[in-house]
This record gives C-alpha cells, sequence and structure tokens, in this order.
C-alpha cells in the first residue's frame, strides 16, 4: 500500500503517522481476521478470488474456505483459459477444499463433451455436499439429447441443503433417492422428469418443503401435489406440454400461480384443495374439467382465461360457478373473454362481499361487456379502487376503434347502484366512445368519496381536445376529486422499444 495517498486528516496525528506506517510496512488488510477475509471474498467473483488467493501463502489457504462460490464456464474459458484448463483447475480445486463449510454453490456449465462432463459435475456435486452447502445452484447445458443423474448423497452430506435449483434446458432428469431433510425450496426449469410419480417423490423426498416452482417442466402427464407443508407453488408450462390433469391438495398452501396453455383441444383438467390459500393466479386455457375446494381464505385472485384451440366459444364453461368459488376475494382481476362469457351466459354473479379492488382487462368498453360489468359493480357493495386497463402491450389499448354506444347515461343510472358510496379512485383508459363517456360521467356524480380519477389514453392534439370536453362535461360528486391525465406514446414507439 502506497501510504503517500492516504488523506493527511485520516489520522489525528496527521503525517507522523503516515511515516510510522511506511516504516512499519503494515499489511492492513493481511492483518484482518479469517472471518472477514472470507466475508470480503463472498462479495468477488471467481476470478478475482483466484487472482487474490496467489497474493500470500495464507490467502491460498482461506480462499480454499470460501463459503460462496459462483462458476461460471463460459466466463472463466473467456477469462482464465479454455474449458480443459478450466475443468482441470475445478477438480483440483474440489479436491483440496476437503469438507471446509459451504453456504452457496452456483454453477453454470456448457458441456462439450456431455459423458465427461457430467461425470465431473457430479464428482463436483459430491464434494459440495460434503461440505454442507445450503444452497444449489446448477444450470448445466446438457442439450435434450442428455441425461443428468445427480448424486446419491446420504442422509448427512444432504441433511443441510436448504435451496435447490436446477436448469438443464431441456435435458431429462432421473430424480434422486435420497431423502432431503431441509430442503425448503426447490425451483426445476427447462427440465425433463425421467420418473413415475414425481408427485410421490415430493412428498416423500422433500417433506418439509415450503415452495415449489415448476416452469417448462416437461415428461409429466398428471401432475399430484399433496404435501402438508407447502405453502408457495408455481406451475408454468409450454403450450406444447403433454401434462392432462393438475391436482394439488396442500393445507398449508398460501399462494398458487399457474400459467397453462395448450395448442391441442384435449380433455384436461384442474382440481385444487387448499384451505389456506390467500393469492391465486390463473392464466391459461379453459380446461375440460375444473374443481376448486375449500378456497375460504383467499384474498388475491387473477383470473386470465380464454377457450381451448379450436373452441371459439366459453358458454360450456360457467363463469358464474367460477366467481363463487372465488367470491371471498378483496382484489380480483378478470380478463375480457371472461367477462364476456359472462355476459351471453345472461346470469348474476355472486355477491362479491368482500372484494375492494377490482381490475379489468379488456380492449374496451364494447357493448358485450356493459351488461357484465354492471352486474358485477353491483354485487360489489364495498369496492375501493376500479381499474379497466386495455389487453394490449402495457395495458394501454390501440387508438383507432371506437368503442360502441348502445349504453348510455340513462342506463347506468336505471341501474340504481347503491355500492359506490366507498369508491375512492378510478383508472380506466378513454377511445372516446360513449360507452366510455357515459360510465365516466356516472361514475362522478355518483362517488361522494372518489378521490382521483386517472385517464390514460393516447393520441393526436385533437383527440386530448375531445378527451377535455368529455371532462368538461362531468359533474363532480365530491369537492375533493382530482382529476390526472396521462398521454402515452404512440403504439409504434412501444413496439420499437
Amino acid at each position: 500500500m502506497d501510504t503517500t495517498e492516504l488523506p493527511l486528516n485520516l489520522f489525528s496525528d496527521g503525517t507522523q503517522r503516515i511515516n510510522h506506517f511506511r516504516e512499519d510496512n503494515v499489511d492492513w488488510f493481511g492483518g484482518l481476521p479469517d472471518s472477514v477475509v472470507l466475508h470480503i471474498f463472498s462479495f468477488l467473483n471467481m476470478e478475482e478470488i483466484i487472482q487474490t488467493s496467489i497474493l500470500s501463502r495464507r490467502f491460498r489457504y482461506l480462499y480454499l474456505s470460501v463459503p460462496y462460490l459462483d462458476f461460471d464456464s463460459e466466463e472463466l474459458s473467456a477469462k482464465l483459459g479454455d474449458q480443459y484448463c478450466i475443468r482441470t483447475y475445478l477438480d483440483d480445486f474440489m479436491s483440496r477444499r476437503n469438507e471446509n463449510r459451504m453456504q452457496r454453490f452456483r454453477l453454470r456449465w456448457l458441456c462439450f463433451q456431455p459423458q465427461s462432463d457430467e461425470n465431473r459435475i457430479v464428482a463436483w456435486l459430491c464434494n459440495v455436499l460434503l461440505c454442507g452447502v445450503q444452497e444449489l445452484d446448477i444450470e448445466i447445458s446438457i442439450g435434450r439429447q442428455g441425461t443428468f443423474i445427480p448424486p446419491a448423497p446420504s442422509r448427512f452430506s444432504c441433511g443441510y441443503l436448504e435451496v435447490l435449483k436446477l436448469d438443464l434446458h431441456g435435458g431429462d432428469l432421473v430424480l434422486p433417492s435420497s431423502v432431503f431433510l431441509s430442503l425448503r425450496i426447490l425451483s426445476m426449469k427447462s427440465v425433463r422428469i425421467v420418473h413415475d410419480s414425481f408427485g410421490n417423490w415430493i412428498s416423500s423426498s422433500c417433506q418439509r418443503l415450503e415452495t415449489l416452482n415448476l416452469e417448462n417442466v416437461s415428461g409429466i402427464v398428471n401432475l399430484h401435489i399433496t404435501h402438508s407443508f407447502l405453502e408457495h407453488l408455481l406451475i408454468s408450462q409450454r403450450s406444447d406440454s403433454l401434462l392432462s390433469r393438475i391436482d394439488v391438495s396442500c393445507k398449508s398452501l398460501e399462494t398458487l400461480s399457474m400459467k397453462w396453455f395448450f395448442q391441442l383441444h384435449k380433455t384436461r383438467s384442474l382440481n385444487i384443495s387448499a384451505p389456506n390459500l390467500k393469492k391465486f393466479k390463473w392464466m391459461g386455457n379453459i380446461v375440460s374439467h375444473y374443481s376448486l375446494k375449500n378456497i375460504i381464505c383467499l384474498q388475491d385472485t387473477v383470473l386470465f382465461l380464454v377457450p381451448q384451440p379450436g373452441v371459439m366459444a366459453m358458454e360450456s364453461f360457467k363463469v358464474v360457478d367460477l366467481l363463487h368459488t372465488i367470491r371471498h376475494a378483496r382484489v380480483l382481476e378478470l380478463n375480457c373473454w371472461l367477462i364476456e362469457a359472462l355476459s351471453r351466459q345472461d346470469c348474476l354473479p355472486p355477491s362479491l362481499y368482500d372484494l375492494q379492488d377490482l381490475v379489468m382487462d379488456i380492449s374496451r368498453l364494447k357493448d358485450s361487456i356493459i351488461p357484465a360489468l354492471a352486474s358485477i359493480l353491483k354485487k360489489s357493495p364495498h369496492i375501493k379502487h376500479l381499474t379497466i386497463r386495455g389487453c394490449g402491450r402495457l395495458g394501454l389499448v390501440i387508438p383507432g376503434i371506437v368503442a360502441s354506444c348502445k349504453f348510455g347515461l340513462i342506463f347506468w343510472e336505471n341501474e340504481h347502484f347503491n355500492n359506490l358510496q366507498e369508491l375512492r379512485t378510478v383508472e380506466m383508459e378513454l377511445r372516446g366512445g360513449e360507452n366510455e363517456r357515459a360510465f365516466l360521467q356516472y361514475l362522478a356524480r355518483q362517488g361522494k368519496v372518489l378521490e382521483n380519477i386517472t385517464i390514460r389514453t393516447r393520441g393526436t392534439h385533437l383527440w386530448l381536445t375531445k378527451i377535455e370536453q368529455i371532462l368538461q362535461e362531468v359533474k363532480w360528486a365530491s369537492p375533493s376529486l382530482q382529476i390526472y391525465l396521462v398521454v402515452s406514446q404512440s403504439y409504434q414507439d412501444l413496439l420499437n422499444e
């Protein structure tokens, strides 16, 4: 260290102290305790750790005890040498590390020689597990023809593992027969499961699991998950997935997020039993059969459903039954397909007594949506926040098509709403249609505690002038009402971002 570069005001006696350090040649970093040095190492990448290890004999020993390791084959190959040198170095590093305790191990590896590399990776993982690793994050590019067989650790060696993340880029995975006593989080991405019953493996081998994320996991036709401790479940499937049935029975489940689209018209079913479910998000195609049981604690729900491929109508899907199941939700988001289906079925929705925040993802207030919107508002006496946004990118509609004009102000006044007394905020997009104009006028006239209305739009100066005329026609029921006009850029600009 060049002590002449230290600021003079760093020490109380200034230059004398600097001269003293120059004479004694004190090594500030080398004098730190091992625990502090290891903590500093945890903020370095692998290249920096390797470079630091050659500074002293002490560091050559300490770098073998770094609790956080991050190996990226492409990054290390570009900076430190070819793939063969990196493999040889890691072999030596793992063998010399012994069983020094490890908290996190992250591996990103592109297999140029699949069989040889997979054997090496298994050997590395065996060493890592013997180090009592707590978090394991593995991404291996073995290809769709490759098969990864993880090591079969003992109860002792995998007893510390709490987080396991695995990405095989479409490769096959042979599930280990080990029991993961402490595993709390399991994430699988782009993995093909080679196992007869994946759900049984989850319940038997991961008994303390709290979070399960399955993203583009293929090879499973029937997914059955029954677990006592699982709290968070994410299922996101590709449209070409063969998955035909999902059964979830988890008494501790609090959040469930599903993205299940499919290309072919085929019988598919969904069955959920989760008495403590609080957040539920279901995006995808309509299934042939569904059953949602014991959904009594629901607070936040997102339903974005569309017909099956080749099926244009949704009359066979009972939207009213679905809304009845989630009637206790406080936050509810519906897409246009569900709202239009509710209008076509000509059925009143159930009472949404607890609903406070309603989000409707629709292209515009066209005639086919208005009856369902009115029915839902009637059944929501305690709604406080209403959002009507478009189906386009960023929730904004594409200008150019004006909504229909069948339902004017008289329609809304004849509905005799008594449930807008608690409405505080409204956010909607205007396109200049009479339905929008009438609905906005009615909200402003009846919302006695309404605090602000946010209007989103996109268009020319002439278009903005028309919106200002609409606002001038509105008579406010609340003296504290504020109007916010948000003008967005053109649709083409958004696409070019």
